[in-house]
């Protein structure tokens, strides 16, 4: 067994790895190497690969990221189906658990869609602080929206919008598990595109007498989409705004060429898995959101 940090060569066998593990994901050589670029000295990000017979079995990401709460981290660990139960998972999370401890986190989230996921990390000291719905759609499958003559739909690529953004994302109560830093506008932006794949002209803010009620963000890799983020404005909720600003912004990354397009909602957020249900997502996988510390 071989443990060591990665090269780019070994950006196809990474790609493999996070297919095997969620075949939703919008992963792409592409992406993988510019997250590696971008990683800033602030994140302690360490990334290690397990070897077996020349092969790249199995991979493992640990940060702490300048954007989380003090002493908070994340984590993963991914192991090829025909390789697990050998310790291979062991050994990753081992020397990633070192790196976390010497960086000073004291929680560390990770996620699994699997059960097997749930129990590797239930003996390392985690346990489920949630449960997420996994759903995905064919965004060619989506009709196109009306917008009322009230409403300007706008892309985060006008600065206004993306200023609107910051500003329903501090107003709503999104559900999370973890804890972020109260970041500045230029900090928000900072980690919103920071991966390179949040599309500024599929994101959509709804703007009504020049204020924003509304948005939608949605990140995308080639022909893979993620909707990372849907908000309405508590005081004009039951409008059909979500539904609105969602189909419109499918409708414009399917014009990219986009087939698939997942999305996370927490179990219990039935008013936005309906949403998403009308607009034709289907549950694909059950994740289940972990916790040490």
């Amino acid at each position: 067994m071989l443990i060591r940090t990665p090269v780019p060569g070994d950006t196809p066998a990474r790609l493999a790895l996070a297919r095997a593990a969620t075949p939703y994901t919008m992963a792409s050589a592409d992406l993988i190497d510019r997250i590696d670029a971008r990683s800033a000295p602030g994140d302690r990000r360490l990334t290690l690969l397990a070897e077996a017979g020349g092969e790249v079995i199995g991979v493992g990401t640990a940060a702490t990221d300048r954007f989380l709460a003090p002493g908070a981290s994340t984590a993963n660990v991914i192991v090829a189906p025909g390789h697990r139960g050998r310790g291979y998972g062991a050994a990753l999370w081992a020397r990633l658990a070192a790196h976390l401890d010497g960086a000073g986190a004291a929680v560390v989230h990770a996620a699994t869609d699997h059960d097997a996921g749930v129990a590797f990390a239930g003996r390392r000291g985690f346990a489920v602080a949630a449960e997420t719905r996994v759903s995905a759609v064919d965004p060619r499958e989506v009709a196109e929206p009306a917008v009322p003559a009230s409403l300007a739909l706008v892309p985060l690529a006008d600065p206004a919008a993306m200023r609107g953004a910051y500003a329903l994302h501090r107003l709503t109560d999104l559900p999370s598990v973890v804890e972020y830093r109260d970041l500045s506008f230029a900090d928000w932006r900072a980690r919103a595109t920071n991966a390179g794949v949040l599309d500024l002209d599929c994101s959509l803010v709804v703007f009504e007498d020049g204020e924003p009620i509304a948005l939608t963000m949605i990140n995308i890799s080639g022909t893979r989409g993620f909707n990372s983020l849907a908000a309405t404005r508590a005081d004009h909720r039951g409008r059909g705004l979500a539904g609105l600003v969602k189909a419109a912004s499918l409708r414009a990354a399917a014009a990219k060429g986009v087939t698939l397009v997942a999305t996370y909602n927490d179990a219990d957020n039935a008013p936005m898995i309906a949403v998403n249900t009308r607009l034709g997502y289907r549950p694909y996988a059950t994740r289940r959101e972990l916790r040490r510390g």
